[in-house]
This record gives C-alpha cells, structure tokens and sequence, in this order.
C-alpha cells in the first residue's frame, strides 16, 4: 500500500501571507518589476534632467552672446558691426 501524504493546514499567517503574494501577483508588483521600474523611471530622470541642464545652459549662452550691455564695461567703446549677408 503506497504512502499518503498528510494535508497539513496552514495557519492564520500563512493564509495571510498567501492571499497577500497573490494581490501582489494579480496587480504585477513583484519585487523584480518594482525594481525594474525604479532603474527605468531613475535612467528617465537623468536624462532628462540632462537635456533641461544643456538646453538652460544653451540659452544662458545665447542670451550672454546679444548682451552688448557687456561691452566695455561701462566705458565708451567703439563696436564695428560686420553683416555677412549685407553687400
């Protein structure tokens, strides 16, 4: 005659436990997607991050570039303005 196994019942925590690894299981938030989305949306932040940094810096440098304000220092000066599509 073969051996059968005894069915043990689970405890009160266990059945907890269980029921919670099946809400996570049903909503996808395992502990690998959870850091999976966390490497995706942090390497999304700097890069973006880093765009807005070049773009500011971009415009900061052209805004500099038109100041004429800046020529001279406060003392007279004489500017010769050349335009290359002018003949």
């Amino acid at each position: 005659m073969k051996k059968q196994r005894v069915r043990v019942k689970p405890t009160g925590k266990q059945r907890r436990a269980a029921k919670a690894a099946e809400a996570v299981e049903q909503k996808g938030l395992s502990r690998r997607n959870l850091l999976l989305k966390l490497r995706n949306y942090s390497l999304a932040a700097a890069v973006l991050g880093g765009g807005a940094y070049i773009a500011v810096a971009k415009v900061q440098d052209a805004m500099a570039e038109v100041d004429l304000s800046r020529i001279g220092d406060g003392i007279p000066t004489v500017v010769q303005i050349h335009d290359p599509q002018c003949s």
